[in-house]
């Protein structure tokens, strides 16, 4: 049985002035981890030492303030699952298309506006969440993702989606090989 290495770290602030806790330096004593949750609460900084997992397949960053995702995180050659839920982010990532292994991605509960043609380019891609996202344009290189299993998009607190409703209902239609769960209070 492979055995995982969890590693588990709070970024956070006191009335008192920040305080850190110094991801980093954790690494150092667990580079073979192969999981790694943070709760950022609402930092702005990717830590850097999360760059230095080469065995990392497991990455879940959340209440983050990130507007973007470094390049860097293409260091993480074996990442299977990536979650950066409940953020900043504006613009969809399409470099992490280059992540060969990545099988989920969940980008929820963030301010992406646009999903850009190179979402086509993720090959292993099964799972891609995108709930909570102000989506007003949806490429149509998302049907070239043969594998994706399930897709979901839109408002579970039943605000209304930019996107028009004749586009949610084409892409329901014409990805039969994929579970779509769309959000929207329009079509309920």
């Amino acid at each position: 049985m492979k055995s995982i290495t969890f590693l588990f770290a709070l970024y956070y602030s006191c009335a008192m002035g920040q305080v850190n806790y110094s991801i980093d330096s954790a690494i150092v004593n667990r580079p073979n981890s192969k999981e790694l949750l943070l709760d950022l609460n609402g930092g702005t900084e990717f830590p850097k030492g999360i760059f230095e997992l080469d065995s990392l397949e497991v990455l879940y960053i959340t209440n983050h303030g990130l507007k973007q995702i470094p390049i860097e995180l293409l260091k993480l050659k074996e990442i299977r699952v990536l979650n950066l839920k409940s953020g900043s982010l504006e613009e969809f990532p399409d470099f992490l298309s280059e992540l060969k292994h990545l099988e989920r991605l969940v980008l929820a509960d963030n301010k992406i506006r646009i999903l850009p043609r190179a979402i086509g380019n993720f090959k292993a891609l099964k799972y891609l969440n995108l709930t909570s996202n102000p989506i007003e344009k949806i490429s149509r290189k998302i049907y070239c993702l043969k594998s994706l299993e399930q897709f979901g998009l839109g408002y579970p607190d039943k605000r209304e989606l930019p996107i028009k409703k004749s586009k949610l209902s084409q892409i329901a239609k014409k990805m039969t090989w994929c579970k779509i769960i769309i959000q929207d209070k329009r079509l309920t």
